[in-house]
């Protein structure tokens, strides 16, 4: 039996692109794991007494003072979010 000799497409790797400053957590979305790009993430930062967080994909912002909060509702966007971001 003859196999093919194709090799998997390289995937984006989380850890080859470097986070953006101040971002502490990053959650991959549903459409990085349907795609491969794992670009395509929920960003989360603390700063000043408030934590944020916001889809690379969508866009979708959150914002609270209590930051295990922030990171409950990142993960849980990331969890469902398929947006992809519109192309430049």
């Amino acid at each position: 039996m003859t196999h093919g000799t194709s090799t998997p497409q390289a995937q984006h790797s989380p850890a080859a692109q470097p986070w953006p400053e101040g971002v502490t957590r990053r959650y991959l979305t549903k459409a990085a794991e349907l795609t491969g790009n794992h670009t395509l993430a929920v960003e989360v930062s603390e700063q000043a007494g408030e934590a944020h967080s916001r889809c690379t994909g969508c866009g979708h912002p959150e914002r609270t003072y209590y930051a295990p909060e922030i990171k409950y509702r990142a993960q849980k966007h990331a969890e469902t979010c398929r947006a992809l971001p519109r192309p430049a």
